[in-house]
Parts: structure tokens; sequence; C-alpha cells
């Protein structure tokens, strides 16, 4: 049995889980990385590049022009909606500033009325549900 170490920094790890996890952020073992996830959704992912952070589509202009960022590029195609910060330019301020940006991408979603891939069936969560998006969940059929 081989045992596979994860690649990221334990410090900066904790450091952010202690910002996130009061917020009902969940973190999980992915892929030799840390995913941060709120109600399902990816908020950012700590892996052996950097900490990732979501910033939408519409925002990443704003995100580029800031000092430490740079575009999430996989397989030579870049990620639209997130980006990859230089962990030297993350003080505490600066990376509480990207945690928030981080956390209010999936409630603009929500505003705009798209969702993340993750739908729960909509036996389980009702429309007001916390985390449901408007418009998508049907309601549930019962026999007649």
């Amino acid at each position: 049995m081989s045992v596979v170490a994860m690649a990221y920094d334990d410090v900066l790890a904790e450091r952010v889980k202690e910002r996130l996890e009061p917020e009902g952020v969940v973190a999980k073992k992915m892929f030799s990385a840390l995913t941060f996830l709120l109600q399902g959704n990816a908020l950012a992912n700590l892996y052996d590049e950097g900490l990732m952070v979501r910033v939408g589509k519409e925002g990443m202009d704003e995100a580029l022009a800031r000092p430490g960022a740079r575009p999430l590029v996989i397989r030579g195609k870049e990620q639209k909606g997130w980006v990859v910060l230089d962990e030297a330019t993350l003080d505490d301020d600066i990376l509480d500033d990207w945690l928030q940006w981080a956390m209010e991408v999936p409630k603009s979603r929500r505003r705009l009325g798209k969702c993340s891939r993750f739908r729960p069936p909509a036996a389980f969560w009702p429309r007001s549900a916390p985390g449901a998006c408007a418009g998508t969940l049907q309601e549930p059929q019962h026999p007649v």
C-alpha cells in the first residue's frame, strides 16, 4: 500500500480553514489538493502550485489586475473564473479579501439564476432551501 502525500502548504491550509470554517465552508481532500466547498460550490483550492480562488468570469479582469494573481491554466487552457495567487503576497488582510470575494461568487450566480453542477433532488431541497437556485428545481411529483 502506498501513501500519497498532499502537495500543498499546511500552514496556508490552516490559515484558510480558520477563516472559512466559521462561515460553514468544508475542507475536502480531492486530487492531491484541499478544496474548500460552500454548499457544494468550490470556493478555493490549495494545491502544489498555491492557492486558487474563484472570482467568477465577470471578475477576471479585476482579479488579474491585483498583485500576485495569475490565470489558472490546466493542460494549456486558461480556466475562466479562477486565479492562482502568489503565496508571498497573502498577508492576513489580503487573504481575507480574496476569500471573501470567493464566497460572494456562488451568491451572485444564484442571483443571476445560474447554478453550479451540483443540483440536489427537488424532493429533498425545496426552492427556499439555502443553496437552491431559483427556477431550476422542480416541484416533487406526488402520485394522484
